[in-house]
């Protein structure tokens, strides 16, 4: 390893950046990670506070509370904040007496419950029972239960012999009990002793949980003078020291105070908080005390874990020094792998080498090297690709223009067949008789030809370049009133209804075309439909859109000819009958004629018929 060479100067590089870091980490946590601790959990417990505070200020701003129930409800929001944070919480008077969050002593009640319309009722129960049930995970606030017992409306309280947590059966009385294991003096529909008159209306009650005073069950707060509650009552008289030194309480200015008990009372450190908080316009104060556990045992085991973290790094050192030897040669293998790729004519491999060296300088020629190459293959790929899709168009054209002109041949075809084998019969003096009859034949051959030559036009009219659309204000529902009027007599003859259901229909658009469309589905409708059907128009808005719809009913397009309907010299009448339909070019012209109006258009089979339907802007828009 050369001193002057770039492995050397990484290595120190590196090593010296490590050890920077560490030394600066090992520093920070020696002689400010308990500062910083001690203060994040004081902050911590501080904003939790706060919010306990301002709960509590804007729930009892009005009204203390003034009965049991409300008291309990009161002291189990504290024991909720107490068992989340693992803390003691205790509001109190002026005079340092608790008034609430202390647990409430057997008298007050260990489980209330919701009863039907009974938000609280007190469940007599002892403590021993209510742990077993405690320990039970379905049994919580909120949790539905079953009690079996006797319930005392006029006392609110309800005396249990049984209660049941998801099937599972807990008795919390011994008469109970003892009455189960007698059979011959239990009750089939009540588990108790008959002849025992202790219960007299043994029934079974759904209930909610509605508030557990867990602390009464696990201990008595005053049985351990080190208690989290026990020195928050013994500090109470210091924060009244520490707000006036005179010994003159001033009620009206109390002040935010936290500190770190002394060890020299208590076995256990703890932090504890006193501020004042106002509930009904009632001055108290809210204690709060937590654990706190110190970190210099933490701190002196982190700094012997260095000891044996710095050998890891050294190996770790080492062992980067090494790849650091094999990364010197990756350019080298870069610029190898990228000109092997060049010469299979692959050009999107580049050299990602930047330094001020040879190998940066060659790396940078190479690149710009591939990059030139890479554009003269893109742009003859763009040209081959051009001119691949000109070939193609032009044969797409030329298949279309052979299928049409093949399509038009055999439409004009039959006409033509007609007309030539009347005219050789009048010729030949075939048809003497009813020369009228075949004269009318001859004209319905030349209509039909003459009605295929305008609509052949009209699509190239409608292809060409030059077409624009004459737009202006359009209402949908005089164009269909109009077109109604003009086919009365179609929609007679077959005993058709028609339905019209409408809202506001002006639209902007051709009003000559727009009618065209609307005219060329009307008619379909009326040809497709067999007597007697009906036809179901609706014009509505729908945002800034208004949708024209027509359904005939009693008839279905074939599911796999529904895509077809668009195309030139579609008709469903597989025979091609002229009977049953046109020329075929009518919804071809439809389709052009929307797309031109940048319209959506749609045609799907319903449960009674089948339903064009399409959608053009509306004024508003």
């Amino acid at each position: 390893m050369k001193l002057k060479g770039i492995v050397f100067k990484l290595f120190i590089l590196i090593l010296s950046v490590v050890l920077i870091i560490q030394i600066f980490q090992f520093t920070f946590q020696s002689i400010f990670l308990g500062t910083f601790y001690e203060t994040s959990m004081i902050n911590n417990i501080e904003s939790k506070i706060s919010s306990l505070k301002t709960s509590l200020t804007k729930e009892y701003s009005e009204k203390l509370p003034s009965t049991p129930q409300g008291a309990n409800k009161l002291n189990n929001t504290l024991l909720k904040f107490s068992h989340k944070n693992s803390s003691a919480v205790i509001i109190y008077d002026l005079y340092g007496n608790s008034r609430f969050g202390i647990p409430s002593n057997q008298s007050e009640g260990l489980l209330y419950v919701k009863v039907g319309d009974n938000d609280q009722v007190k469940v007599d129960i002892s403590p021993e029972a209510l742990k077993e049930l405690v320990s039970t995970p379905s049994f919580s606030l909120g949790s539905d239960i079953i009690i079996k017992g006797e319930f005392i409306i006029s006392e609110n309280i309800m005396y249990p012999l049984e209660i049941l947590i998801d099937n599972d059966s807990f008795i919390v009385n011994d008469i109970y009990e003892s009455a189960d294991s007698n059979s011959e003096k239990t009750s089939k529909n009540n588990n108790y002793n008959q002849n025992d008159d202790y219960y007299e209306n043994i029934s079974e009650f759904n209930c909610e949980i509605v508030f557990i005073n867990y602390t009464d069950i696990t201990y008595n707060i005053w049985d351990s003078y080190d208690s989290l509650e026990s020195i928050l009552f013994n500090e109470f008289n210091n924060y009244l020291d520490l707000n006036n030194e005179n010994q003159s309480i001033d009620i009206l200015n109390l002040e935010e105070v936290y500190y770190k008990t002394d060890t020299e009372f208590y076995e256990t450190e703890s932090i504890v908080f006193f501020e004042p908080i106002k509930l009904n316009n009632e001055q108290f104060i809210l204690g709060v005390s937590i654990p706190y556990t110190p970190i210099e045992n933490t701190v002196y085991i982190i700094q012997n874990y260095y000891v044996y973290y710095f050998f890891f790094a050294l190996i770790v050192i080492i062992v980067a020094s090494f790849l650091l030897s094999k990364l010197l040669s990756s350019p080298l293998l870069k610029l190898n792998q990228t000109a092997h790729k060049m010469a299979s004519l692959d050009f999107s491999k580049k050299c990602d080498i930047v330094s001020n060296d040879e190998l940066g300088t060659l790396s940078e020629s190479l690149n710009t090297l591939s990059s030139n190459l890479q554009c003269y293959k893109t742009d003859l790929d763009s040209a081959n690709i051009k001119l691949k899709e000109q070939l193609d168009f032009k044969e797409m054209q030329e298949n279309i223009r052979k299928e049409f002109m093949a399509n038009i041949s055999h439409e004009l075809k039959t006409p033509l067949t007609v007309m030539n084998g009347i005219l050789e019969g009048i010729e030949d003096n075939i048809y003497t008789e009813s020369p009228e009859k075949y004269l009318g034949i001859l004209k319905e051959e030349v209509d039909y030809m003459k009605s295929m030559v305008y609509e052949l036009l009209e699509l190239s009219k409608l292809d060409s370049p030059s077409f624009k659309l004459n737009k202006s204000i359009v209402n949908l529902n005089d164009i269909f009133l109009k077109i109604n009027n003009k086919f009365h007599t179609l929609v007679r003859e077959k005993s058709l209804t028609v339905n019209f259901n409408y809202e506001d229909g002006f639209v902007i658009g051709d009003r000559n075309k727009l009618t065209e469309v609307i005219s060329n589905l009307f008619l379909n409708a009326i040809k497709y439909s067999p007597s007697n059907e009906e036809i179901n128009v609706l014009i509505t808005n729908i945002n800034d859109r208004v949708m024209f719809s027509i359904e005939n009913t009693g008839t279905h397009i074939p599911i796999e000819d529904i895509p077809k309907v668009w195309q030139e010299f579609y008709r469903v009448e597989k025979s091609r009958n002229r009977d049953s339909g046109g020329t075929g070019l009518g919804l071809l012209i439809v389709k052009k004629i929307l797309d031109k109006h940048g319209s959506s258009y749609n045609v799907v089979n319903t449960s009674n018929g089948v339903q064009f339907s399409f959608e053009v802007a509306s004024v508003k828009e």
